[in-house]
């Protein structure tokens, strides 16, 4: 979730506009499908405590995997981690369990993942 202090050089109106459009917060709540969260460490563009705030919104089961250190980028840094592929294969039917769903660290990766099933309020 993007706090106004994020975008200090939009003005006030533009500011709420933007947040309003693009924030994740409108439309995360909303979200049932599983999703697999992937960051960095030293993410600068989505920092540990908005990716916090945003994973915790979704409705349906996620997976959450913090590597160190992992470039931040949208293309080969986004779409390359390894624990991508198991949890794809995972969520569309195939009998392999998703990535190391107890957390474990996988040093060799130089990452943590867990995953937890949404509980229901």
């Amino acid at each position: 979730m993007l706090e106004e202090h994020r975008v200090p050089h939009l003005r006030p109106a533009l500011r709420r506009r933007w947040l309003a459009l693009w924030d994740p917060s409108v439309y995360l709540p909303r979200a049932r499908l599983p999703m697999l969260w992937v960051t960095g460490t030293n993410d600068f563009a989505y920092p540990l405590d908005s990716l916090q705030r945003s994973y915790r919104l979704p409705r349906g089961p996620r997976s959450l995997c913090i590597r160190v250190e992992m470039p931040h980028g949208h293309g080969p840094p986004g779409e390359n981690p390894e624990e991508i592929a198991p949890s794809r294969t995972s969520i569309c039917g195939a009998d392999r369990p998703s990535p190391d769903s107890r957390g474990a660290p996988n040093k060799a990766a130089g990452s943590a993942c867990v995953s937890r099933p949404r509980r229901r309020p």
